[in-house]
This record gives C-alpha cells, sequence and structure tokens, in this order.
C-alpha cells in the first residue's frame, strides 16, 4: 500500500509540474530542510547553463518518512526519478538502486573528506558524492559562561557540573524554564548518533567493530548510557526525551539552556538574524568520556547526490551531480547559508575562513570523525538503528538498567547480522 502511494505522490507532484521533455532531470533533495532551496536554485542554475530543464521535488520532514518514501518509490523502478540526495546513512539500504559514480574523472573525488567518501561507499562502489556534511558539535552560550567563570568542559563530568551550576544561576536570575543541556532524545536516528558518541567518548570501538562484530556490550558502555540517564530531570527536561533536531535547536535558539549537542551548520543557525542568542553562541568539540580511556568523539553527519539506476538520463543526471559537487557550487552554498561543504580545499579557502574563522577547526574534527555503522550492515542499517534507538530511550527513561539493555541489544544485533549489499548495475 505504501508504495501505492508513494508511487502516486510522485506522479501527482510531476503531474503538478510544468510538462517533462526528453531533457528534464528530476532530482529529489531536503533531506536537511535548509537545503532545498539552495538545492533548487543550485539545479537551476545547471539547468540554465545547459540548456535543459530541471525538476526539483522535496522530502516531507521526516528522515524516516522521506527514507521510506523514497525507497519505495525506487522499489517501484520509478523512471522519472533522476538524481537523489541521500542521508549518509541510506546508501547501504538503496543499494541496489544507485549506479557507481567512483569511476567518473570529472568528480575528483580525492578532495572529498575520506570518511564523507566511506559513508556512501558498498562494496568499494561509490554510490553517491558527499554534497554537505555536519559533525557532532557542543554549542554553548558564551556569555553564560563568562558570567559564571566557567571554560568550555572537557570531560563529561566536569560538562554536567558546569551545566547544573549555570541551570541554578539562571533559574535563581528568574528563567524558571532554563535548562543546562539539551540533545536529541526522541527513540529516532537522533538519538542513535548521540548513544554512539556517549558509548564511543568511553573508550568503546562503537556499535560494532572493524570486522563487524557486534560491541555495544562493553561495560565502559553502559557506564556512559547511565551517565546519560542521570541527566533527565537534573540538566536535561524530560521532555528531552521526545525532542529532535528541529526541537532541541528552537529551544536553544529562544535562549532557554546552556548548552546543546547538536550538527556542525547549528553554529550559523544559532547565530542567525531571527535567534535570540545570535552573538552569544560558541561551538567547541563534544567532552570526552571519564576514565583512562575517555576520548572525544563527534558522529558524522551529511548527505550525499547519488544517481537512479532506474533514471531514463544517466548521463545527465551524473553531469547534475557533477556541477552541484564541484568547488565553486559548493563555496557558493556555503556562503549562501548553513552548509558545510564536503570538500577539503574549502576549510583553507581565504574568503570561507574569514566567513567562517572556525573551519580549519572543523576540517579536523571531519578527518576524525565517527561513522555510524550503515555501510557495514547494508539493507539492515534501519533495524540496526531502531534497535539502538529504543534501547537507549529505555535506559534514559529508566526503563531498563543500563547493562542488561545493552546486552540484549548486542543479542538482537548479532541476530540480525549484516543485510544484503548488491549493487545495481
Amino acid at each position: 500500500m505504501r508504495s501505492v502511494v508513494a508511487v502516486s505522490l510522485l506522479t501527482a507532484l510531476i503531474g503538478a509540474a510544468e510538462p517533462a521533455w526528453a531533457d528534464t532531470v528530476t532530482i529529489v533533495c531536503g533531506v536537511v530542510p535548509q537545503s532545498v532551496e539552495l538545492c533548487r536554485s543550485g539545479s537551476e542554475a545547471w539547468a540554465k547553463s545547459r540548456g535543459h530543464e530541471v525538476r526539483v521535488l522535496s522530502y516531507p520532514d521526516s528522515s524516516t518518512r522521506a527514507r521510506e518514501l523514497i525507497g519505495d518509490l525506487l522499489d517501484a523502478q520509478a523512471e522519472d526519478l533522476d538524481v537523489l540526495e541521500l542521508d549518509i546513512v541510506w546508501s547501504g539500504m538503496l543499494a541496489s538502486h544507485l549506479l557507481d559514480l567512483g569511476s567518473d574523472p570529472e568528480l575528483a573525488v580525492d578532495d572529498f573528506f575520506p570518511a564523507a567518501l566511506a559513508s556512501f561507499k558498498v562494496g568499494g562502489h561509490l554510490l553517491a558524492v558527499p554534497w554537505n556534511i555536519g559533525v557532532g558539535r557542543l554549542l554553548y552560550r558564551t556569555d553564560l559562561l563568562e558570567r559564571h567563570g566557567l571554560a568550555v568542559p572537557k570531560t563529561w563530568e566536569e560538562f554536567a557540573a558546569d551545566a547544573r551550576t549555570i541551570q541554578e544561576g539562571e533559574r535563581a536570575a528568574g528563567n524558571a524554564d532554563f535548562w543546562g543541556f539539551l540533545w536529541q532524545g526522541r527513540a529516532s536516528e537522533g538519538l542513535t548518533a548521540n548513544a554512539l558518541e556517549w558509548i564511543a567518548s568511553a573508550g568503546v570501538p562503537g556499535i560494532f567493530g572493524d570486522d563487524a562484530t557486534v560491541v555495544v556490550d562493553d561495560p565502559r558502555g553502559a557506564i556512559a548510557l547511565g551517565q546519560a540517564a542521570s541527566w533527565v530531570g537534573t540538566i536535561s527536561p524530560s521532555a528531552v526525551l521526545d525532542m529532535g533536531g528541529s526541537e532541541s535547536l528552537a529551544a536553544f535558539t529562544a535562549g532557554n539552556a546552556a548548552f546543546l549537542r547538536y550538527w556542525s551548520n547549528g553554529l550559523a543557525l544559532a547565530n542567525a538574524a531571527t535567534s535570540k542568542v545570535a552573538g552569544r553562541t560558541g561551538m567547541a568539540e563534544l567532552p570526552a568520556g571519564d576514565g583512562p580511556d575517555g576520548r572525544h568523539v563527534a558522529v558524522l553527519g551529511g548527505s550525499g547526490l547519488g544517481v537512479s539506476r532506474h533514471s531514463t538520463r544517466p548521463e545527465l543526471a551524473k553531469d547534475l551531480v557533477r556541477w552541484l559537487t564541484s568547488p565553486e557550487e559548493l563555496k557558493r552554498q556555503a556562503l549562501a547559508g548553513a552548509f558545510d561543504p564536503a570538500r577539503q580545499a574549502l576549510y583553507q579557502d581565504p574568503e570561507m575562513v574569514a566567513r567562517k574563522p572556525y573551519y580549519p577547526a572543523l576540517a579536523g574534527a571531519f578527518q576524525t570523525a565517527m561513522l555510524r555503522p550503515a555501510t557495514v550492515v547494508g539493507s539492515n542499517y534501519a533495524a540496526v538503528s531502531q534497535a539502538v534507538a529504543a534501547t537507549a530511550h529505555a535506559v534514559l527513561e529508566h526503563a531498563k538498567q543500563p547493562d542488561p539493555a545493552l546486552a540484549e541489544l548486542a543479542a538482537t544485533l548479532r541476530r540480525l547480522g549484516p543485510g544484503r549489499q548488491r549493487i545495481g548495475s
């Protein structure tokens, strides 16, 4: 039924657009809402330059619904889909429907961050070209740290103490709704990213090891997850367990929190003219785990552009991907909005650094960012992420204890195993 609805939706969208000519390319974008207009303006510039038409469709405002919709359309082998913006964790799930773009010499893939390229490679095939990327960061109120005589915390223990100090001080000053720390606690992909950062910061390799062995039940991970659970109701509101990215960012930019875990594009969004904390927000790496194995960990996010193997105009589609991921276009988009490009050289570009002085440091974070196991488990990633988020959520709301919860999760992940990774031809 969902497939029928998806195809009907595509038909309706296309029917509402201008008539499709043989040289019309359709691109679907908007994995991150802010990317839609940048995608549209860039695609229209390509169409004007090449003498073609372009049709820009946008995803629904939900990563899960967007992935399900595009999966259904690809399963239906929709020929009117050409270029697809893909979330960084979708490639393994959609591999059989995507063309290998790695052999295109005009893409100059050596300039992309290696971690971003690895996120879109399945079985050695590059199924999407990195477009915009992000990494987990700590946003903080510079004015409040100064007011309370605090430095940016280096470990989670220091962080929790500082968040409590600021929270108590601001509430005493009359802001009863103020909290120390906001993050993405809804049982969804955002929580999977947060939980992976907490667990790995304690010294655990991640959810899976390099050989795809399940390692999430490491005792150090249970301690880290228990520490995060202690924040709920103390320095984070209980409502954080139903917050996604947009809700947590909105609360922070309204001036109701000292710290926010968000993606690196959040600094530009928090300092936008409409934000109540504009000019008073800084960005730093996430705190390290406590103990001898503690380290700073940040998960890589972002999206790439792929070409459907069902497209009837693959060469034009590839040309549009080359245009949108070119250094010139990525620079234009980065200067125009909260968009962090996937090409390394732009983080040393004088004009870019003048506008975004944090770019050189951010480039280092992209080099060391942790990947979610999307390409490792292939088509099973949705089930894996769902299991991780559900387990973390149960611990955070104190429905389960960390050790048995992670043991149960590990057993589930071992049963799931790696999914198929068949590549389209």
